[in-house]
């Protein structure tokens, strides 16, 4: 056994393998979940908004969302454009699209999960 450049020689007689446990209780791993329903990048530039929706589209699938709003108003359409760039690329998005009316409009676009 090798353990942190610390080896240890044991004979086979003396090492047993642990046994699997299955329990029927959900497996906590400390896991909170900390991603919302929506995120706001009104203000943001499209360069820093990047990184933070990645963030959070990773935070939010995780979290078990199947879908999720991200608001970029209306403005110039440039930071528009760079979340629907982001959201394309990204290996959890199933789908996008426009917000209807009541869920922010052509200012937010809801995106779906892959499951």
């Amino acid at each position: 056994i090798v353990f942190k450049r610390v080896q240890q020689r044991f004979p086979k007689s003396r090492l047993t393998p642990e046994k699997e446990v299955i329990s029927d209780k959900p497996m906590d791993k400390g896991f909170t979940p900390s991603a919302r329903y929506e995120i706001n990048l009104i203000g943001k530039k499209v360069e820093e908004m990047e990184s933070e929706l990645v963030k959070y589209l990773d935070e939010a699938a995780l979290t078990g969302y199947d879908e999720i709003r991200v608001i970029h108003g209306f403005g110039t359409g440039a930071l528009r454009e760079g979340v629907r760039r982001v959201l394309s690329n990204h290996p959890v998005v199933k789908s996008f699209r426009p917000g209807e009316e009541g869920e922010g409009g052509g200012g937010a676009t809801v995106v779906r999960f892959k499951r």
